[in-house]
């Protein structure tokens, strides 16, 4: 055989072997894999959701069992309040029923089904679980399983008959390359002598160690700007995932509740600063009055409605959580608790205006007792009432800053953080009664995060 009509055969039957090995390569399906979410713990509450998928892929409408954890790692009980299935490419094949009491330290698991819906492609079905602690404040957490893979079927089988025609042609292919090498060679040794011979070895020799080192380095690169790629495109999804689950609920939230109380918030300080220069002023008691109520009064709805304030700073909610609770605790002086709880019971609104809250006062005695009792607390207390305000301070400083936090994604940036102020904010608050080692801890925590946002945009 003419030795150039053989490499031609040769060639053209490699090219073939390398053309399908790519497209079977390209197109092969995911091996079986086991999705198993990532455990999320908030408040003492564990949420781990799994499942097994036993093939490579899931078809359309086809069936999976999913198991839900529900951890409790507080010491004291939790109640499940409601589940509510996030569909994103899967479809509950019978509704939830599960509530109740989850007891400390104790773990429930809910099994139930999922099926695959018409579209295809991969998807990261989710459960959101609303719970309650025992300071009664409803909480809510995502936890997704995932990304699942669904093709149909033709697609699958038409790859798989691609894999194995690509390794029948490979079969035949590698004794070809044998024999034309061992028919080169042979060409080779008749027609070079001995020196030529060692010396085309050396170099061959050489090159290939050489090629294989390079080909060593630029794989390895390859891999880990893959692995850098794979893990930024990942943690790019997900952020986008819980910010579009989100950021409805925040902007409602702002909208109901957090804005009319930075509003309530933010009128505070001018109106103690003009009842302080005009203690005799009757209209300036009763608006300084009007506020501090209204202030206490929508923190109470705040707290009954929708169970706090959800920031996207755990460590800003807990700050903001214990500087009311330093401001409640001073004010709480100025009064008995079942005194204001009876005030807060008669004020339906919590949007009311000083106007009608003046009419409610002359006609309700537990407004006037409670006006009398708190300015005479004020007038007699001053400094105690100004420690109050210091965690007023403190609690308007984060309100405002996490309320314009959530749309910074918008914004293109992270906020501007006034870290000496905050400082100096923190090291007055030491000296206070009701600072405790935790809000320290938070506050220190707090400042750190900002500061690392800050620092990756500068």
């Amino acid at each position: 055989m003419n030795v150039w009509k053989f490499a031609a055969i040769l060639a053209a039957v490699v090219a073939l072997a390398l053309g399908i090995n790519s497209i079977a390569i390209r197109f092969a399906p995911p091996p079986s894999i086991r999705a198993i979410a990532t455990t999320t713990t908030v408040r003492g509450l564990a949420l781990q959701m799994s499942a097994f998928v036993p093939k490579n892929v899931l078809r359309p409408r086809e069936p999976l069992p999913v198991l839900l954890t529900l951890t409790n790692t507080s010491a004291g009980e939790l109640a499940v309040v409601r589940m509510t299935w996030v569909p994103n490419g899967f479809a509950l094949d019978h509704q939830l029923a599960f509530g109740g009491k989850l007891p400390a330290q104790s773990t429930k698991q809910l099994g139930f089904g999922i099926s695959t819906e018409e579209a295809r492609g991969e998807f990261s079905p989710a459960m959101m679980v609303w719970w309650r602690g025992e300071d009664g404040i409803e909480r809510w957490r995502v936890v997704t399983i995932g990304p699942l893979r669904v093709e149909s079927g033709s697609q699958t089988r038409i790859i798989w008959m691609a894999r194995i025609l690509q390794l029948t042609v490979k079969d035949l292919g590698l004794p070809l390359v044998l024999a034309f090498l061992g028919f080169w060679f042979k060409k080779k040794e008749d027609t070079r002598a001995a020196a030529d011979r060692a010396a085309a070895e050396a170099r061959s020799i050489k090159d290939h160690e050489a090629a294989e080192e390079r080909s060593l380095r630029d794989r390895e690169a390859a891999e880990q700007r893959a692995a850098k790629d794979r893990s930024a495109a990942e943690s790019r999804a997900s952020r986008q995932q819980v910010f579009s689950i989100l950021l409805p609920k925040s902007h409602d939230d702002a909208r109901l509740y957090y804005l009319p109380m930075q509003g309530a918030a933010d009128m505070i300080p001018p109106v103690y600063a003009a009842y302080i220069a005009n203690r005799t002023s009757v209209n300036a008691a009763d608006e300084f009055y009007y506020q501090i109520v209204m202030f206490v009064r929508r923190m109470r709805h705040i707290q009954l409605n929708i169970g706090g304030f959800l920031f996207l700073s755990l460590a800003g909610e807990e700050v903001l959580a214990l500087s009311w609770t330093g401001f409640k605790r001073r004010l709480d002086e100025s009064a008995t608790k079942a005194e204001i709880a009876e005030v807060l019971d008669l004020i339906k609104d919590p949007m009311l205006s000083l106007a009608a809250f003046n009419r409610l006062a002359k006609e309700a005695q537990p407004l006037s007792a409670l006006r009398k009792s708190m300015l005479a607390w004020v007038d007699q207390q001053p400094g105690k009432f100004d420690e109050a305000m210091t965690y007023h301070l403190l609690f308007r400083t984060v309100l405002g800053h996490e309320l314009n936090r959530v749309y910074e994604l918008w914004y293109g940036r992270p906020l501007e953080f006034d870290t000496a102020a905050w400082r100096v904010l923190i090291e007055k608050l030491e000296g206070l009664e009701y600072f405790t080692v935790d809000l320290k801890r938070y506050a220190k925590a707090y400042e750190a995060e900002l500061t690392a946002a800050q620092s990756r945009v500068d």
